[in-house]
């Protein structure tokens, strides 16, 4: 599957602390699921994930994070990753937007970084990659796409891609591990 995501077009699932907007989840009972929240001003607390893995990455302002009464301040372009099961509250002074990848690390190895500008990557295996900035043109295998801020694209085909990121992207690389037996 290749496919470019829309973030306006996305729909939002409520959850007791904001709206979610998944990108992408492999299946039903998934075993990982790309998206981003809305977390509202306020304290929230985050779903259990028991046997899951986490990272998120703040998008937009700051939130305070209570992850098993050890607290952190994640600022904008700060990224954590945690268990699932996890307790895990948040509290934040605004609304802010998060980036989420959530797996299980017995069916699939995970890899996000940042990419600021002006890099080319050859991979042969599943990539996500979210746009931080409007107007963002990426080149894969010499075709042009054009990426509006947080807009995603999703290629889970496993075969050989150069892609060219000209601006301020994250790059979500993952390999289902079941696929590789």
């Amino acid at each position: 599957m290749e496919k470019i995501l829309n973030y306006k077009d996305l729909k939002s699932k409520n959850w007791n602390g904001g709206t979610t907007k998944e990108y992408f989840k492999d299946k039903v009972n998934f075993g990982i699921r790309i998206s981003s929240a809305i977390i509202d001003k306020g304290v929230s607390e985050f779903s259990d994930f028991t046997g899951y893995r986490r990272i998120l990455s703040i998008l937009k302002n700051s939130v305070e994070l209570n992850i098993n009464g050890i607290f952190t301040t994640l600022k904008k372009n700060s990224v954590i990753e945690f268990e699932g099961s996890d307790k895990v509250i948040s509290k934040c002074d605004n609304e802010i937007i998060d980036f989420n990848i959530i797996w299980d690390e017995s069916n699939f190895f995970v890899e996000m970084s940042e990419v600021e500008r002006d890099r080319k990557i050859l991979i042969d295996h599943s990539i996500f990659i979210l746009s931080l900035v409007d107007h963002n043109e990426i080149r894969i295998n010499n075709s042009k796409i054009s990426l509006n801020k947080y807009d995603g694209y999703i290629n889970t085909e496993n075969n050989f891609k150069t892609i060219e990121l000209k601006n301020k992207c994250l790059i979500v690389k993952f390999i289902d591990k079941s696929s590789k037996k």
